[in-house]
């Protein structure tokens, strides 16, 4: 998680280092690591932004793009899995964001319905009765208990 000084502590433990404190001293002071308060000490951060961070997805996004092209019927999970052996590890979430921020569409076949790639399709108007019917209606079999016996 990124911390963010909000803008009058990080003026406040500036102004504390020009006046000769050391950085150690005003992290412990302030309840903060000392590599945050070197970072604003320095000027790596601003006060009220939060800390740039480096998008680790962008060695795979090239990856992504050209295995969609390639079979656009590849199913997001194949995709992950494909990820994590050339070295992703962050976690399914993170992998969804990650194909959300940079316009990466799964499933890009317009011919093809998300449903149908699920395995799932709506069931057919003609379809057959079930060949087995249940012997009870689904309701009481939860009701019912097996007790040895009786």
């Amino acid at each position: 998680m990124t911390h963010m000084l909000p803008r009058d502590r990080a003026e406040l433990i500036m102004a504390e280092h020009a006046e000769g404190k050391s950085i150690r001293e005003i992290a412990e002071a302030h309840g903060h690591s000392v590599t945050t308060i070197r970072d604003y000490v320095r000027g790596r951060r601003t006060p009220g932004e939060p800390a740039a961070r480096d998008d680790e997805f962008v060695p795979y996004i090239a990856y992504c793009r050209r295995r969609l092209a390639d079979d656009p019927h590849l199913r997001t999970p194949a995709l992950l899995a494909e990820l994590s052996v050339l070295g992703f590890d962050g976690s399914r979430a993170t992998f969804y964001r990650a194909l959300e921020r940079h316009g990466i569409q799964t499933h890009p076949c317009p011919d093809c319905h998300p449903a149908s790639m699920s395995g799932y399709s709506p069931p057919s108007p003609h379809r057959s009765p079930q060949p087995f019917p249940l012997p009870k209606p689904a309701g009481t079999l939860r009701a019912s208990r097996y007790r040895p016996g009786t």
